[in-house]
Formats: C-alpha cells, structure tokens, sequence
C-alpha cells in the first residue's frame, strides 16, 4: 500500500494463492477482467463480477510505469553485483547502508531480481474498487469488504468472497442495528495511491493490485511533490521548490507500482520454519514484505529510521519485525536513489560528478552542486 504524502500512516491488507499462474492483467474496459463469479448470500444477495475498470489513457500509463518499474529494480541490483558486502559500491554507495544492514545484502538483490520476473505471477490491476463489496452479518453485528472477483472456501467450507478489510462493531445490545458501511479503502483515505491484496490458500492464485484516483490525479499533498518522471528530473535537473532537494519529496508515479510489486513478491508471512503462514480460508493472511507499522514507513527518510530502529531493538520477537528488508518502501528508496541521477542542476547547467557514486546518502542534496549539503557534512565533522 502505498500514500503520497509526508506525514505517513501503515495499513495493508494482503492475501496470498498457493497456485502461481505467469500474467500480469490490467483490469480494462475494453478487456475486463471478469471471471464470472457471484454469491448468493442467505439465498437473498447476489453480486454480479464487476465490468472493466481502466480506460485506455489509464492503461497506457500503468505500462509505462511497469516497464520504469522494472529498469529500476534492474539498474539497483547491477549497481548491487558491482560490489560486495564489504564494498557495496557503485551507485548504491552509502545508501544501501542507511536503509538496509549488510546481512540483508543476498536478500535485497534476490527481491529486486524478482522484480524482473514478475509476470510469473497471475496480477490483476484494477482502476477503482468496484469489484469489492460490502457483506453484514446482523448476528455478529460486524460487516465486511470482500473480493468479488475471488471465491474460496469459508471455515464452514461455504463458497465466499476473500474478505480483504473488516467493519467490525460487535454490538452488547442484541437488538442493536448491523452498523454503517465503512467507506472503501481508497474513498477512506485520499491520499492512497494504491495498495495489494493476495489471494488466500483456497485460491488458484491472483494477486489484485487497486490504483486509487490519486495514483492518476494527484491529491492534496502532490503540490508538495515532484511528480515529474525519472527521465524528466535527470534531463532538466531538481526544481528548486521548497524540500525539493529531499529524497523523500521525489514521487514518479512509477515508484507506486515498484512498491506494490515489492508486496507481490513478499508473498506471506513465514512461520519459525519458514513456511507460508495463513490465518483463515477467504480471511486475509499476514504479509512478509509489509508496510511496517512501528514508525512511519514510506520514503527514505523514515526507512532509514526504520534501519536505525532495527539496529537498535534488544527483543527478537520485536527485531523481527522490523528487519528493513520486509518494508516494501525501503526497496523503492534504494531504486530511487540510484535512478535519480540528473545531468544539469536546477539551473540548466552541465555537472560534473565523480563516476558511479551516490549522491543521496544523506537523503538531500544542494541543487546547484547535486552534492551532500555542507551542513550536513558537518554535522559528522
């Protein structure tokens, strides 16, 4: 999941298939992705598949952004297999030691080499939440967001959507109304940009990636962004705007489908002997590459916490948790930083840097030098 914004809050819900299927779909208009299912709830509610949810202009752009996608995780891992864990190297210089430790080095270029293959993975991208619906149960008195486009197996063995969100509000009073649907994921937060759910043990396998309108539109926080592709920024340089020169404020919205492909190839939470963990037929299953919940998780300078905090967790059970390499967006600022890489300064003019080094490390440069802020350097002096 994945919010365009600098304050920043954590939630996912992940679900995982046991069968892999090779395609990646988008969701569109013109082709939609419709498998036919319904549910007859109580013999009363019947939902029908949803229709095509991405016009053409939209799956143009999700394209587009796949293929950067990739070219970034590829242009981080060669950068990655030029050094060692004792000499990372290269672009990746300093950066890969601010958001990850030494013994994730094997793992990290694992995951980013993934990124290469991802279509060996069944995904479907959906353009609104249509598909989702909401189900009430007036004896429990909760209420849930369920995947109509997926069917598995409840724990009573029933034909049932995967619950992918939960309403739950469990009345003392009997005689209490079943309460109030809760807006949808995107319509409840509107500075979602996306986010990804798996499907569960009993599923043939598809994982569905939802892009909210921010992703196409930009939302309330966008002006405080640089939202210009990658090539864009390295052909005319940073903008000058206020905390543009942060890492954290660079938001290509190619970097949206690298973080949802990064949950993609987590897949689920392992148990202590590395097996796929599952709570429930059609109930959400806990996710192995997650947005970790303990500090504030997206962008470089709060993945860099992320690592520090890590380092400096005595507890296992909590150390666990917080390994950097199970947080979707540290992936993301290490491809960032070495995409980032412009040719000119906010001015126009040529610069000239030493080959094959990192200029990110700190999380910000000077614009007119695209060097580490003196003030910075400092501060280590």
């Amino acid at each position: 999941m994945l919010r365009s914004t600098l304050p920043l809050s954590c939630f996912v819900w992940l679900l995982f298939p046991l069968i892999v299927r090779t395609e990646i779909i988008i969701d569109s208009v013109n082709k939609p992705h419709n498998p036919g299912n319904s549910r007859l709830e109580n013999g009363q509610f019947k939902f029908p598949a949803p229709k095509g949810s991405c016009d053409s202009g939209q799956e143009s752009k999700i394209k587009a952004d796949i293929a950067i996608a990739k070219k970034m995780a590829k242009d981080t891992l060669d950068a990655l297999n030029l050094g060692t864990t004792k000499d990372i190297g290269t672009l990746a210089n300093g950066v890969f030691d601010e958001l990850f430790t030494r013994d994730e080095f094997d793992d990290v270029k694992t995951q980013l080499s993934a990124v290469g293959t991802i279509e060996k993975n069944k995904i479907v991208i959906f353009c609104n939440e249509d598909h989702h619906v909401m189900l009430q149960d007036a004896k429990l008195k909760t209420s849930t967001w369920d995947d109509s486009t997926w069917e598995g197996k409840d724990r009573q063995g029933n034909t049932a959507f995967v619950m992918i969100g939960r309403e739950a509000q469990i009345q003392a009073n009997p005689d209490a109304p079943v309460p109030n649907p809760r807006q949808k994921i995107c319509q409840s937060d509107p500075l979602m940009d996306a986010y990804t759910s798996l499907g569960d043990n009993e599923l043939a396998g598809e994982f569905h990636i939802v892009l909210c309108s921010s992703y196409f539109n930009g939302n309330s926080e966008s002006a405080k962004l640089d939202t210009r592709s990658i090539d864009d920024i390295n052909a005319k340089g940073l903008k000058r705007d206020e905390d543009l020169n942060y890492l954290n404020n660079i938001y290509p919205s190619s970097r949206t489908i690298l973080h949802e492909f990064m949950h993609v190839i987590g897949g689920p939470a392992r148990d202590v002997n590395g097996n796929p963990h599952f709570a429930f037929s059609s109930i959400a299953a806990p996710q192995w590459i997650t947005d970790i919940p303990a500090v504030p998780c997206y962008g470089y300078t709060w993945c860099a916490a992320i690592k520090r905090r890590y380092a400096a967790e005595k507890n296992p059970a909590v150390k666990q948790n917080l390994l950097p390499s199970r947080n979707a967006d540290s992936f993301v600022s290490l491809c960032l930083a070495v995409a980032i890489q412009p040719k000119v300064n906010s001015a126009g003019q040529p610069i000239t840097r030493v080959p094959n080094t990192c200029m990110w490390f700190a999380g910000y440069v000077d614009v007119d030098t695209l060097e580490v802020p003196q003030d910075f350097l400092a501060q280590g002096s």
